[in-house]
């Protein structure tokens, strides 16, 4: 038995007590044991899975840039590719947060970005989101990007220059 083995178990019997209804796959369940600030989330999915999801993310002020937890409830059960938006959704939930900050349109949820990424064929399946969802799709929200070399100074660089 190893050392995350007996952490892992009284996870699992942690979400037990939970009350939760054990799932058809156990993806929610990985999910909690690797990421335990997920628990109300988990806990919460049979009873929340089915309500709608926001319409925007909340008080937005320009250049201030939102944080936005791909799993929280106001999106997270959305589907998104062949899982939940909770599961699946880094990609959308950090390009919401560009969105959101860069134009101060609070209406751009992760739900919102990864409907268009689905649309557009952004999402590959069984992969998820693909990087030109971040380096192409912002162009459909009024962004531009460029990748930048993992570089300190360049990246620096191209921040001081407004970039």
């Amino acid at each position: 038995m190893g050392v995350h083995d007996g952490h892992r178990d009284r996870k699992k019997a942690q979400y037990r007590r939970c009350g939760s209804e054990p799932f058809a796959d156990h993806e929610l369940l990985e999910l909690l044991l690797r990421n335990p600030e997920t628990l109300s989330y988990v806990q919460n999915y049979p009873e929340h899975k089915d309500d709608p999801p926001a319409t925007d993310v909340g008080p937005v002020t320009l250049g201030q840039f939102p944080l936005l937890i791909q799993w929280d409830a106001r999106w997270g059960y959305t589907q998104y590719g062949d899982g939940m938006l909770g599961l699946t959704g880094c990609a959308p939930t950090v390009l919401s947060m560009a969105i959101c900050g860069l134009t101060g349109d609070n209406t751009q949820t992760p739900n919102v970005v990864a409907a268009y990424a689905q649309a557009a064929g952004y999402y590959v399946d069984g992969v998820g989101s693909s990087w030109t969802l971040i380096s192409e799709g912002c162009g459909h929200f009024g962004l531009n990007a460029r990748e930048l070399p993992l570089a300190y100074n360049t990246m620096v660089r191209a921040l001081e220059d407004g970039q």
